[in-house]
């Protein structure tokens, strides 16, 4: 009984010692980015917790959840050691009575990357550069759980719910501006390429001037029914534009009127002194 008392207590000693070490994690980020290069190296660190997004673009960048395991380890070494009687330092303490809240959130942290991570995978490469701006401001969002929110801050409910927001409203607008290219344009530009512009009978023979006459025929009709379509799909294209970087366009279109007033002031001015 004396051996095991001895090596309780120098166990219950380097513990002591190790708690500070581990007890600052929960003062870490609750998100990273990394590189791809520093992916292998952070997976590695983090010992599997980590779940990433990955990118197709340097506009889209790759986050991993911030959580150390060892700080879960702790917990419970303060848990059993508490039903032991043993002297229990304030941070572990404290720690042990995060465990659920930490939990919680991990959890919902790597539920809110996946998603992120599954949003990021529909937007079409050829129209990254026209939402470059909307994900820059979808990073901007992210960015605080990169920085300021830590596991010890009380803001990180905020940050999800803030995030899922526009999360959601990134993916309402992608499945809309998908759905008028694949249905209002896509389909409408694949009738067009298949519209018949002349027929040739297998039954019986026809005379050239009666195939011309009848290819004509076809083609007048073709090129209302190609004039109405292509109306179409200009109208839905505009559309894409205006769901894409509508907010864009109206901000240069705002700043374009009050440079224009802001001159004409200017002359007003001129004129009143002249």
């Amino acid at each position: 009984s004396k051996v095991l008392l001895s090596y309780e207590i120098l166990y219950h000693r380097g513990w002591l010692r190790q708690v500070d070490v581990v007890a600052t994690g929960i003062h870490s980020s609750i998100l990273l980015r990394v590189n791809r290069d520093d992916l292998l190296s952070a997976a590695s660190v983090h010992i599997g917790t980590a779940s990433v997004v990955t990118s197709t673009s340097q506009t889209n960048p790759e986050y991993l959840v911030n959580f150390d395991p060892n700080i879960l380890e702790l917990i419970r070494e303060t848990q059993c050691l508490a039903r032991l009687g043993l002297e229990i330092p304030k941070e572990a303490a404290i720690l042990a009575q995060r465990e659920d809240y930490l939990k919680r959130y991990y959890q919902e942290l790597t539920q809110l990357v996946e998603k992120n991570k599954r949003l990021r995978e529909k937007i079409k490469q050829p129209f990254e550069a026209l939402l470059a701006p909307k994900i820059h401001r979808l990073n901007d969002i992210i960015k605080p759980g990169l920085t300021s929110i830590t596991w010890a801050s009380l803001t990180i409910n905020d940050f999800i719910n803030s995030v899922n927001s526009a999360l959601d409203e990134f993916d309402l607008m992608l499945d809309r501006a998908n759905d008028l290219i694949t249905y209002r344009i896509d389909a409408v530009l694949d009738e067009i390429a298949t519209m018949t512009l002349c027929e040739i009978p297998d039954d019986e023979p026809i005379t050239p001037e009666q195939f011309l006459h009848n290819t004509q025929d076809l083609c007048n009709v073709a090129s209302k029914q190609i004039q109405i379509k292509s109306h179409n799909v200009e109208d839905a294209v505009l559309e894409v534009i205006d769901l894409l970087c509508g907010d864009i366009i109206s901000s240069n279109e705002g700043n374009d009127n009050m440079q224009y007033s802001g001159a004409a002031l200017n002359a007003d001015d001129e004129e009143t002194d002249g």
